[in-house]
């Protein structure tokens, strides 16, 4: 999926917003602005928004000299998580179907990787569920694809949505050793790292955590490790969590060196462009089959 014209605007929406997370300089504000410009006035018209997206978030945070000008904001989601885990827990739980209830969280709490929301607190995020529409075409092949599959590769997406994709693959009741997680290598804008998952106890649940081998924002798998694409193609479920996944794999063959699998997107929409692409609305949940 290549990056259309209203992603340069977006982007430099983006840019400023993370500036000024970090600094009050204005005089550093209008250097990271004019630079990014630049960089994307060169931009490659064949890149997809999420490998644009990384490039200017990385030229940003050198230019600011911080590697994660979120990890605080990460730091304070992650915390007040943690703090009502048995009230999140409890909904799921005492809901008349907990693998839909804990499936559709995880695809509303994809809206947390969007840094320019509006304020969403914990409360708003899992009480609103309620009424938010989510009925999903492809749903039962899902569930079929989950309960056949005996290696599944849970690529996420932001730090915020870690606990609520926790909940889910509990929620799939797979026998241990059966799901890898998958994490990014860097920080990237609010994106799940290593040290996020273990803070959030996903090796309790997952056979191992691992990452595309890569500083990369998405999957492109023509450019990551070989041993990551060897994971990727034993895979028979890939769930693909946000849009950067769905931006960097839509498209990809379903099958890998003669292996059939199944590959499901999870993602809240967020942007024009993404509306357009998969032909539905602003903010809506989407469970789309690869």
């Amino acid at each position: 999926m290549n990056y259309r014209p209203f992603c340069i605007p977006c982007l430099l929406r983006r840019t400023l917003h993370t500036a000024e997370i970090a600094t009050a300089d204005e005089w550093l504000q209008r250097k990271i602005m004019g630079e990014i410009m630049a960089e994307l006035s060169r931009a490659d018209r064949e890149a997809t928004p999420a490998e644009l997206v990384h490039k200017i978030f990385r030229k940003t945070a050198h230019t600011l000299g911080m590697a994660d000008p979120y990890a605080e904001e990460k730091r304070r989601w992650r915390e007040e998580i943690l703090a009502n885990n048995a009230w999140i827990r409890a909904g799921i739980d005492n809901a008349p179907e907990p693998f839909l209830a804990a499936l559709k969280l995880a695809v509303a709490s994809n809206q947390l990787d969007n840094e320019l929301r509006q304020p969403l607190t914990l409360k708003g995020l899992v009480k609103g569920l309620d009424q938010t529409p989510f009925e999903p075409e492809c749903l039962d092949e899902f569930r079929k694809a989950v309960l056949g599959a005996g290696k599944i590769l849970y690529i996420h997406d932001s730090a915020g949505e870690l606990f609520f994709d926790r909940l889910l693959i509990e929620k799939m009741q797979k026998p241990a050793g059966t799901i890898t997680s998958v994490v990014h290598k860097a920080p990237v804008i609010t994106d799940a790292t290593r040290e996020d998952a273990e803070a959030l106890g996903l090796p309790v649940v997952v056979a191992e955590i691992i990452d595309p081998g890569i500083d990369c924002q998405g999957v492109p798998l023509g450019e990551c490790s070989e041993e990551f694409r060897t994971r990727y193609d034993a895979a028979d479920l890939v769930v693909v969590k946000g849009q950067a996944g769905y931006q960097s794999l839509e498209g990809q063959e379903s099958t890998q060196r003669g292996v059939e699998k199944e590959i499901f997107f999870l993602l809240s929409v967020k942007c024009p462009v993404m509306a357009n692409q998969l032909g539905v609305g602003m903010g809506d949940l989407v469970l789309e089959r690869g």
